[in-house]
């Protein structure tokens, strides 16, 4: 964990300690930046608790992300491209979202990700312990159009490609005095 994030620090030395008393054993290592921790903890060469990708519109990215052969990467190498950090793959899995993404049934997609979550809960890739978050901070008064809950095109963080993009098209200005 980065020395200074610490609301990050906090939450996981509350769930080391939660982990010790059922008998499991962890500890919080602490990084003192972000240079020093990431090359590690994206190689999967120090075990990391902290990042998720779980807070898409559908559980698809997340599955695909954690269990789909094609976005594995092999261990010691940065899995931050695929989100695939744990550097792990299930045959079914990848057979069951190679069938998500091309129908758009949702009553089909609802099957398929029951699958899914059979085949999670088996094999427990990872432990997700946070549901990551997605925040950003934006004024309205010189520019409109921002994703809302209401109005949700994409992802809000401005760093989020392709979503990003949607955001260089769709964000438009004119404003509320004083917003």
């Amino acid at each position: 964990m980065i020395s200074g994030w610490s609301d990050w620090v906090a939450s996981n030395q509350i769930i080391t300690k939660n982990l010790s008393d059922i008998g499991i054993s962890s500890k919080v290592s602490l990084q003192p930046d972000w240079g020093s921790w990431y090359p590690n903890a994206s190689t999967a060469k120090t075990p990391t608790l902290l990042w998720q990708n779980g807070s898409q519109g559908s559980p698809f990215g997340y599955f695909y992300a954690n269990l789909s052969k094609n976005a594995y990467t092999d261990p010691g190498q940065d899995g931050t491209a695929t989100g695939n950090w744990e550097h792990y793959y299930d045959t079914a899995a990848t057979d069951l979202l190679n069938q998500w993404k091309v129908t758009l049934d949702t009553t089909k997609q609802q099957a398929i990700a029951t699958q899914l979550e059979k085949i999670w809960l088996q094999d427990l890739p990872i432990i997700p312990l946070f549901i990551g978050p997605r925040w950003s901070t934006y004024s309205t008064r010189y520019f409109h159009n921002f994703v809302t809950p209401k109005n949700f095109w994409g992802d809000p963080i401005f760093t989020t490609f392709p979503d990003n993009i949607l955001s260089f098209t769709r964000i438009e200005p004119g404003g509320k005095a004083g917003a």
